[in-house]
């Protein structure tokens, strides 16, 4: 009996039902399709991260890979293609969770806007402005995740043209609530642009803000 892949294995099971909860979010939120988005956890000297192709709203402890956080060392077989973003945000942030979902709405918005100036209460309140980060490749590179923790410096969540949203957090559940509540913003912020509404006025609105 190999005791070492049993203590892992009753490991990462301690670990699923928080990836549950995202993966099934996320896709109950219109922000992944069924086989997008990815999720890790930072676990010491490790993270563990989703597999390559799995279906975030319904994984099993199978799909919950634990692979080292330095990218100097090899990952194990079968992460998710995004780990090597996982794996630069991880070391330039501070934080304990990362999601990434294909968020619909935030990705329409990152076309039009270099900033998501949220113009709802509680977009206004959580997130205020939201950085829209381009890059060369939009995936599964250290540079993008060079260029995601720049912006994400001083903000938790960014929007990533043409792809999806990053978020991070003290865990899986505020990262993942950070792209539904970004995406359900954007879509406000779409919707009143496409109406023809000054969403710049609106942004900068007395009643965006909680107190006078």
């Amino acid at each position: 009996m190999n005791h070492a892949n049993d203590e892992n294995h009753n490991q990462l099971e301690d670990f699923l039902p928080a990836f549950q909860v995202a993966g099934e979010t996320l896709k109950a939120c219109d922000c992944n399709n069924s086989h997008s988005g990815n999720l890790s956890v930072r676990d010491g000297k490790n993270l563990i991260i989703t597999r390559t192709g799995s279906m975030l709203a319904r994984l099993g402890a199978a799909d919950l890979i634990s692979t080292p956080l330095s990218s100097d060392l090899p990952p194990t077989p079968r992460t998710s293609s995004e780990l090597p973003v996982h794996q630069v945000l991880y070391e330039k942030l501070d934080c304990a969770a990362i999601a990434h979902g294909h968020a619909i709405w935030a990705v329409l918005a990152g076309f039009v806007w270099d900033k998501l100036e949220l113009i709802d209460v509680e977009g206004n309140y959580y997130h205020g402005a939201v950085p829209v980060v381009t890059c060369k490749p939009a995936t599964s590179s250290p540079a993008l995740g060079e260029a995601l923790a720049n912006a994400m410096s001083d903000s938790p969540v960014a929007v990533l043209r043409a792809h999806g949203v990053f978020a991070t957090g003290d865990t899986l559940e505020q990262a993942m609530q950070r792209i539904c509540s970004v995406n359900d913003s954007a879509r406000l912020l779409v919707e009143a642009h496409r109406l023809g509404l000054d969403v710049v006025t609106l942004h900068r609105s007395d009643y965006l803000r909680f107190s006078q």
